[in-house]
């Protein structure tokens, strides 16, 4: 059984098309997370897909083949990402379960699970990071009110949708 590792390609401009096509067709797995998105086409608004990292592309491939430099030299690629001189860094299997886990089967990021009061939730924002706290209410303008726990009294916090996942529902 092989021991498959993930790497990160840095793209040529506008290159990640046929760099997909190219590796695949030299047997690499690829993955390209994309984010559904608008942008004006002629005036007009127009749903599009965009990388969610742009520039850049997540590729499968055995390391002990040494194949990576055939990665390099892929119509579209400009290099593998390196951190020294010995090779491509790999890039953790766990960030990529957990992207591949936010995307559907055709790589595009899902939209957040939708919040409502009650729902336990962690927050992502600098000053609370890792904190649990409850979704009190929710407003108009994508902020969420959250009830926590701090130094033995109910604080709320009021963040961006963003900062914010839903880890259970305690309805």
């Amino acid at each position: 059984m092989t021991d498959f590792t993930w790497y990160l390609a840095q793209l040529r401009p506008n290159g990640a098309p046929r760099a997909v096509l190219n590796l695949r067709r030299q047997g690499f797995s690829t993955f390209l997370p994309q984010i559904a998105g608008t942008a004006l086409v002629r005036n007009r608004p127009t749903d599009r897909l965009k990388p969610l990292f742009p520039g850049y592309l997540f590729v499968q491939a055995d390391p002990r083949q040494g194949r990576w430099t055939t990665i390099n030299s892929t119509f579209g690629v400009a290099r593998l990402v390196m951190l020294d001189q010995r090779g491509p860094t790999p890039v953790p299997q766990n960030i990529i379960d957990a992207l591949m886990a936010d995307c559907d089967a055709e790589g595009i990021l899902r939209p957040p699970p939708a919040l409502a009061p009650g729902d336990a939730v962690q927050l992502h924002s600098a000053a609370f990071f890792g904190k649990c706290g409850t979704v009190e209410r929710l407003s108009d303008n994508e902020r969420v009110f959250i009830l926590l726990e701090c130094m033995g009294r109910a604080v709320t916090v009021n963040l961006p949708r963003q900062e914010v996942k839903r880890v259970a529902s305690a309805r």
